[in-house]
This record gives structure tokens, sequence and C-alpha cells, in this order.
């Protein structure tokens, strides 16, 4: 049992411990899975991952350990999966998040590592645009297909709240939320 233990941290120790300067993981194949740099027991300077096919997987800059800088991560077939800067290993700014086909899913703003400002959000074709604040979604939201307002209402707390008007076969009706 004892060896067993022994075993097991030899191993955790040559599988995960990083050295300073260049670090290289590869995959069984021999193609390189991950590259990054360690500087004083931190990670420093550009981190790429791939895939087996070769392909990004994600690339990025870390500072003293903190992811810091614009950052992409990519789906295997090469498309972006998503995009933004972080300060301090937190999501800052604008960011958008696209389908595996290259089509925006949602783009908008985070302060602090949390969705907060105006985004677009795309759902089974349909555009809402709106405002978040710590993660949730909040005030007036309106829903669009193409050029069309066809929903609109409000939002506390990530939840709907108070009357909606939803456009449905050519006319507006008042749709109440119950609460």
């Amino acid at each position: 049992m004892k060896s067993l233990a022994i075993l097991f941290i030899l191993h955790s120790v040559l599988c995960f411990a990083q050295k300073e300067g260049d670090n290289l993981s590869l995959f069984t194949n021999g193609d390189t899975s991950v590259y990054f740099y360690i500087h004083e027991g931190m990670k420093e300077g550009y981190e790429q991952q791939f895939f087996e096919n070769g392909k990004w997987k994600s690339v990025g800059r870390y500072h003293k350990g903190l992811k810091e800088g614009w950052w992409k991560h990519f789906y295997e077939n090469g498309q972006i999966k998503f995009e933004g800067e972080f300060v301090h290993d937190l999501k800052q700014g604008w960011w958008r998040y696209y389908a595996e086909d290259g089509s925006i899913e949602s783009e908008g703003h985070y302060i602090d590592g949390q969705k907060d400002g105006y985004w677009n959000v795309y759902e089974n074709g349909v555009l809402g645009k709106g405002h978040f604040s710590l993660n949730q979604r909040e005030d007036r939201w309106e829903f669009y297909n193409g050029q069309e307002l066809i929903k609109a209402g409000y939002y506390s707390n990530g939840m709907p709240v108070g009357q909606w008007r939803e456009r449905n076969e050519g006319k507006w009706e008042l749709i109440e939320i119950p609460e």
C-alpha cells in the first residue's frame, strides 16, 4: 500500500510539475498539446493549446500567473469559439461568443468577470438586445426576428416581470408575467 502511494505521488509530480522556463506537453503522437513558460513559479507570456489535429485550441497571455490581455478559444474545426480580454484573470470589456459554424451567438460587456452592460444574444434565429447586471438580465429587453420587433418587456434579477408585448400573427398582444 505504501509503495502504491509513493508511485501515485511520483506520477503526480512528474505529470503536473512545471519547471522554470519552457514547458511543453505532447500528445501520444508526438505533436504539441500545450506550450507555456514558467518564470518564478508562475506562468508568464503566451500559452498555446492545440487539438490533436494541430489546430489551435486556445491562445492567450499570462502575467505573473494571471490571464492578461486578449484570449481566443477555438473549436476543433478552427472556428473561433469565443474571444475577449482578461484583466487580472477576470473577463473585462467586450466579449464575443460564436457557434461552431462561425455565426455569432452572443456579444457583450463584462466588468470584473461578470456580464454587465449591453448584450446581443442570438437564440434560435431571434436576436435579443438588452442589459445584464451581475450576470443577470435586467431592465428592458427587445427581441427581433430579422429587422422586426417581435417581443419586448422587462427583467428584474434575471426574471421577466410585469407586462410584456408580443407580436402574434401581425398583432401586438399584452402578456402579463405572473409573479
